[in-house]
């Protein structure tokens, strides 16, 4: 397994990190703040907040005041920008560059891992299906049972197939060819498995990871606060990743 690669200096003054509330950028998140903690340096989480996504302001909100709980380190300044989901790397790329260009970045970090081996990641979807149902106390009719299935397969299908292969042979790289803003990436060439690892052994799994959210099977619709929010469970790409990687959602 490759571990994450992060790229610290004590010396940057301003670093900004994309801050979605996820189990990658959360841990990222936490990350920085430890390394920085009693320096000089300005810590700017960025969040898009999109249509499709609008709990993220609630969510990586939340992932902050947990982690100045852990840390004693709030961000500088927290940056919200609206914007379709459509657009969703661009319009975060945009916001970056921008604010880059008032506040001179030294750095941003970003938590994008490459998808897990497909082949372990459908065995694990039929694990955890059979599971779900032999733990039941009633026969659930195995038609839905293998509809279910059939989704979560549909689902891996239509992955972001860019993410099968290493995302970046650097894990420091700069931003749109601004020679003055460096770009790190720790898990480039890493899998969630490894940042599993990195939760388990900071003792995260339990004061972190439950608070981040992975799922994308769902709207503002669906629920009105964070409290009442549930992971669709293996019906959407980053359920299923979470899983394999968690074993288990909360």
């Amino acid at each position: 397994m490759k571990y994450p690669t992060y790229y610290f200096n004590k010396n940057f003054k301003n670093v900004a990190v994309k801050l979605s509330g996820g189990t990658d950028s959360s841990l990222l998140y936490y990350k920085i703040c430890k390394f920085y903690k009693g320096t000089n340096t300005n810590i700017f989480p960025i969040t898009l907040v999109s249509d499709k996504k609008p709990f993220y302001r609630d969510s990586t909100t939340r992932i902050t005041l947990i982690v100045k709980g852990l840390t004693g380190v709030s961000p500088t300044q927290h940056i919200f920008v609206e914007g379709p989901h459509s657009e969703y790397e661009q319009l975060l790329n945009n916001a970056v560059l921008n604010f880059h260009k008032q506040n001179r970045l030294d750095i941003v970090y970003t938590g994008i891992t490459i998808n897990p081996p497909l082949e372990k990641l459908s065995k694990s979807l039929m694990r955890w299906n059979y599971e779900k149902y032999d733990s039941m106390e009633y026969n659930y009719p195995s038609v839905n049972h293998y509809k279910d299935i059939t989704k979560g397969f549909n689902h891996i299908e239509k992955r972001d197939s860019k993410r099968d292969i290493e995302l970046n042979t650097e894990s420091v790289s700069i931003v749109n060819g601004t020679t003055d803003l460096l770009c790190n990436n720790p898990f480039s060439e890493c899998n969630k498995k490894a940042v599993a690892n990195e939760y388990a052994k900071l003792d995260l799994m339990e004061s972190l990871f439950p608070f981040t959210i992975s799922c994308a099977d769902y709207t503002d619709e669906t629920y009105t606060t964070l409290d009442e929010h549930q992971h669709c469970e293996n019906n959407c790409f980053p359920c299923m990743e979470r899983y394999w990687a968690f074993r288990r959602f909360v």
